[in-house]
């Protein structure tokens, strides 16, 4: 069973220039072969410093960030060797085209032009690509936390990696696996050393050369049994020191995945009850969205019978007005107090 590889490291500093003389093989890579170099290839990006690329694109997004900000992030991105190499001795060239394809489209499809650099590697031991991408959020702000902040966010990033690469019949790793990649190198240096059990001829003691007596005899086959133990001695060590961690491997294993059996059913759970809580908070919505309309329209018919009843009452005022008024210009025209205008004959 072949398993899809995701890793990251934040870099900010130095460790961007370093990453990058390490990417381009500008400096001692002891696990490389040389004789493969020209076989790496450029899959992203330009053949220049990732440090220059990564500049580039912070000035294109507002100039120097914080001392403190992420500015760059590594992203390894492999298989297990058996995907590549079939059980044989040598990678098959055409899984390892397939492989390049599948995670180009994954890096164009999740980060676009973020990603300033990608390289493949085929002079390791197993082959990789490693990508370099400034952690930009969707203001244009260096902003690491809001991609790989939480661990739901990692489970994210490598789910959507390994369904890129399902199609390739890529599995994903283990969930909630604590493990981590200094420990998995160690492991596999200590179970890969190669042990071996021989004996030296020039250190097995000489048989003595007068005639040998009965206890002469024992004498000389304790040495040659101290001899051979001596040198068994340590290769012993190093086969108990592999079973040991072979046993302890097996046992992170398993609890790793009881873990993430445990973490997988909560999630489903919790997925569960998210989606309950959703209906019942769309419902709830609805029936406060249904009342603020109600109160709106009750509000709206007041307000409009209030208007309506003082334009009334406007009108009824200036109906007793004008009614009234005739009635006084009447009463002055006959009363000689108002001085009205009446005649004397």
């Amino acid at each position: 069973m072949a398993y899809a590889i995701a890793r990251i490291a934040k870099l900010k500093g130095a460790s961007v220039a370093s990453a990058g003389r390490h990417v381009d093989r500008t400096r001692d890579t002891p696990n490389a072969d040389p004789a493969k170099l020209h076989e790496n290839k450029i899959l992203i990006g330009e053949d220049r410093p990732v440090r220059e690329l990564v500049n580039e694109t912070i000035d294109r997004h507002g100039g120097k960030p914080r001392k403190d900000s992420v500015e760059c992030v590594e992203l390894m991105l492999g298989a297990s060797p058996e995907y590549f190499n079939e059980g044989r001795d040598t990678d098959n060239p055409e899984r390892i085209l397939l492989f390049q394809e599948k995670t180009v489209e994954f890096l164009k499809e999740q980060y676009g032009d973020r990603c300033v650099k990608a390289t493949l590697h085929v002079d390791e031991k197993t082959p990789h690509i490693q990508a370099f991408m400034v952690p930009f959020d969707d203001r244009g702000k260096l902003n690491c936390k809001a991609m790989f902040g939480t661990r739901a966010q990692m489970r994210a990033f490598q789910n959507s990696f390994a369904a890129k690469m399902q199609p390739l019949g890529l599995e994903r790793g283990v969930k909630g696996s604590r493990a981590t990649h200094i420990d998995i190198q160690q492991f596999y240096g200590s179970i890969n050393r190669e042990v071996r059990v021989r004996v030296r001829p020039e250190r097995v003691p000489d048989p003595p050369r007068l005639m040998m007596t009965e206890a002469s005899r024992e004498e000389y086959k304790q040495q040659v049994i101290h001899a051979v133990a001596e040198q068994f001695h340590e290769p012993i060590n190093i086969l108990n020191k592999q079973a040991k961690l072979a046993r302890e491997e097996k046992g992170k294993r398993e609890a790793a995945e009881k873990r993430a059996a445990t973490a997988e059913q909560r999630e489903n759970e919790w997925a569960e009850k998210f989606i309950v809580e959703q209906k019942e908070n769309i419902t709830f919505r609805e029936q406060v969205r249904a009342l603020a309309v109600a109160v709106y329209r009750t509000e709206q018919n007041a307000v409009s019978y209030l208007r309506e009843h003082e334009r009334s009452r406007e009108a009824e005022r200036t109906q007793q007005h004008e009614r009234q008024q005739p009635e006084r210009t009447r009463t002055c025209e006959h009363d000689p107090d108002r001085g009205g205008g009446g005649r004397s004959r």
